[in-house]
């Protein structure tokens, strides 16, 4: 987290995690449906995980 306690984020305002050690430090992925909608209203500040990334070859 930066020295605001916020959780750096990419242009769009998600977190890009192409692996799990790239998860910053303090925080943690909670990979249920409806959890981000539930932790906006208990006022916890969250981002949004880009996770699932395929890796192709260049042709």
């Amino acid at each position: 987290m930066d020295a605001n306690g916020r959780i750096p984020c990419n242009q769009y305002g998600n977190v890009d995690l192409y692996h799990p050690s790239m998860l910053p430090e303090g925080t943690r992925h909670v990979a249920l449906p409806g959890s981000a909608v539930i932790a906006k209203k208990l006022g916890f500040h969250i981002r949004v995980a880009m996770t699932g990334f395929e890796y192709k070859a260049q042709s």
